[in-house]
């Protein structure tokens, strides 16, 4: 195996890792939105890792431009996502500015298609050779499309807007998970757009996007995995918390219940069971907790019941 597939596999294999981990940690729990855009981040870095090796031992200028042209679906996929993802998880960011970014990475995408060869290069004129890690690889010449200055709007945009959600979170307290996220994907957009433009000028093969967005991917796998540990962690304390609690209210004999309003449905703890004379099986509702109420004061509970849920 050549060193080019072995470096843009390993990267593609890491990627598609964490991003399965995460896809499943969403539908493990579905109010983790963070992980479903994660893992698309990461499942969109593997598809670049799996365009780039095939466009440095690309053979011709037209397989080249085309290559180019679908490698700009992951690309958007992961600057849009890198946008709300910012957003969710730092809690921060314009909203203005992500539809912002997120139209004008839409339009790319269009004018990617409907243009020749793609949104990049407005030609590709001849490929010529560089030597790499024993390797020869294929390097364009060609004409800038001058439809890259939407390409390097959204970039500036992006970095704004990550600069910007990355300070208010800091301010918040949030500043490791700021820190983390923000300066990797300041660092990682910062170098994507370097890279890009050697590439558009003929000195390097690729844009090597799916080499640089690894910080990115381990990054905020790394920050992502620290909030599951802590928050089991949290999930355990509280376990023993509400242990304690439950073994202090048996301990004093006090009925504890709640009612869920949506469902008619009581919970009530051993004490307000055994009160109530129902097994740990049966269904309590609000009727049933009524029927123990002294008849003289029922209907006032009732009325007092209503008011509650009226007021909010």
């Amino acid at each position: 195996m050549s060193w080019t597939f072995f470096i843009w596999g390993i990267c593609g294999g890491l990627s598609l890792a964490v991003a399965s981990v995460h896809l499943l940690a969403w539908i493990h729990s579905p109010r983790t939105k963070e992980s479903l855009i994660f893992s698309i981040i990461g499942f969109s870095a593997a598809a670049l890792c799996l365009g780039e090796i095939n466009l440095i031992h690309a053979q011709t200028a037209v397989v080249y431009g085309e290559i180019i042209r679908w490698m700009h679906v992951p690309a958007g996929i992961i600057v849009i996502s890198l946008v709300w993802f910012i957003r969710l998880y730092l809690k921060a960011g314009r909203v203005w500015l992500a539809w912002l970014i997120t139209g004008i990475r839409l339009l790319v995408l269009i004018v990617n298609f409907l243009m020749e060869p793609n949104a990049t290069y407005q030609a590709i004129e001849s490929l010529n050779n560089m030597l790499f890690l024993g390797e020869t690889l294929s390097v364009p010449v060609g004409v800038a499309s001058p439809w890259r200055a939407l390409i390097k709007v959204s970039v500036v945009l992006l970095v704004i807007y990550t600069l910007d959600a990355t300070v208010t979170a800091y301010k918040k307290g949030l500043r490791r998970s700021a820190l983390v996220v923000g300066g990797s994907i300041f660092v990682v957009v910062s170098l994507s757009a370097t890279f890009s433009n050697l590439m558009v000028k003929g000195v390097l093969p690729a844009p090597l996007l799916s080499l640089v967005f690894q910080f990115i991917v381990m990054g905020i796998f790394f920050e992502l995995s620290f909030e599951l540990i802590r928050s089991k962690q949290l999930a355990l304390d509280l376990e023993k918390s509400q242990g304690r609690f439950k073994m202090a209210a048996h301990a004093a004999n006090i009925g504890l219940w709640e009612w869920d309003l949506m469902r008619n449905d009581v919970w009530a703890n051993e004490v307000s069971r055994a009160r109530l004379g129902a097994d740990a099986t049966d269904r309590i509702d609000l009727e049933l907790m009524l029927e123990h109420v002294h008849p003289d004061d029922r209907e006032k509970t009732r009325q007092t019941i209503s008011q509650a849920i009226e007021s909010g």
